[in-house]
């Protein structure tokens, strides 16, 4: 199973891996549509907006009832349904963050697509989609946190699993190394906007952010 650190602020998005998997710092919302009786809604729009750009992206949903949206900047989305003799439905507020994978399932109510039901329930904080166990150190947290050195890895040790590698080891002595969950400090993998930030010769990062 593998283990992500995430580390967010306005101008900064760092991803460590173990190990190393292809990756970016984008979330992705996906859900099942299904109608009263429990039976799945093929070729249901559901339509995801931004609720901080207005930006939206369509999906239909498949054969068996499912819908992915994927490649979604973090943010706060709004998930809506339609489906001609369904009413719309619509579920707001959910929030996603760098790496994550949202559950958003839908049961459609009987009625003509002019009427709207919104719904209120909160999806579920426990990701099943994913294997991928991680956390987010959001933009708040880095400006107000007393670190001494402002380097991002001194953030990644606030999780879990997270430490500075074995005195004596091959990167421990070039600084910026972390372990991870008793991973190798070459395990991980830095991206830097999305981009690849990784020395191929000393498995570390290439550029530290300010």
């Amino acid at each position: 199973m593998g283990c992500r650190w995430l580390l967010l602020t306005p101008l900064l998005e760092i991803l460590l891996v173990v190990p190393l998997v292809a990756t970016g710092p984008t979330g992705t919302i996906t859900g099942t549509v299904t109608d009263p009786s429990g039976a799945v809604v093929p070729k249901a729009l559901v339509i995801v907006r931004n609720e901080g750009t207005n930006a939206t992206r369509e999906a239909e949903t498949n054969d068996d009832g499912d819908y992915t949206v994927a490649l979604l900047p973090p943010g706060r989305y709004q998930v809506s349904v339609e489906k001609p003799g369904f009413r719309r439905s619509v579920h707001g507020d959910v929030t996603l963050d760098v790496d994550q994978t949202a559950r958003v399932d839908f049961t459609l109510q009987v009625g003509i697509l002019t009427e709207e039901v919104i719904v209120t329930d909160t999806p579920p904080l426990v990701q099943t989609d994913t294997s991928t166990v991680g956390q987010v150190v959001n933009g708040r947290h880095v400006r107000e946190l007393p670190l001494n050195e402002r380097n991002f890895l001194f953030f990644a040790l606030l999780g879990p699993g997270s430490q500075l590698p074995a005195e004596g080891s091959q990167n421990s002595t070039q600084g910026g190394a972390i372990s991870v969950n008793g991973a190798r400090e070459q395990s991980n993998n830095f991206l830097l906007e999305g981009v690849d930030n990784n020395d191929p010769y000393i498995n570390q990062y290439v550029a530290l952010p300010s």
